[in-house]
């Protein structure tokens, strides 16, 4: 791999890694911040919270499938600069970067229902 592509490749690791901890805070964030508000209303958010509870784990399953695809990845990268053509760890790469983005198109879904959620219970729906 070039040095233009390797820097390339790293960047987007990092990208994606902020891109979950985003995710998680949001997430994490809208729990807590729903979990306070109804202790101070008579409102009931719990299950909104669990949305963003079920988004926060979610965007933590991410990251380890993201971990797993890296580490495939690396895998792969490392066989196939031995002669191997490293095929099994590239499939099992893909597995897992599959898994990750479905992961995160699940959290996000998953924060989006909480909102919903949150919206209708604070207009009293």
């Amino acid at each position: 791999m070039s040095d233009d592509a390797e820097r390339h490749y790293e960047l987007a690791v990092a990208l994606s890694r902020d891109v979950l901890k985003g995710i998680l805070l949001i997430n994490g964030g809208a729990a807590s911040a729903l979990i306070a508000l109804t202790d101070k209303t008579s409102k009931d958010y719990s299950l909104a919270v669990l949305w963003f509870g079920c988004g926060a784990i979610a965007a933590i399953v991410s990251t380890a499938f993201g971990y797993f695809s890296q580490l495939y990845y690396a895998n792969h990268r490392l066989n196939v600069g031995q002669g191997d053509s490293g095929t099994r760890s590239h499939q099992f790469h893909q597995l897992y970067q599959a898994l990750a983005i479905l992961s995160v198109i699940a959290s996000l879904a998953l924060s989006v229902l909480g909102m919903m959620v949150a919206v209708n219970v604070a207009r009293g729906h």
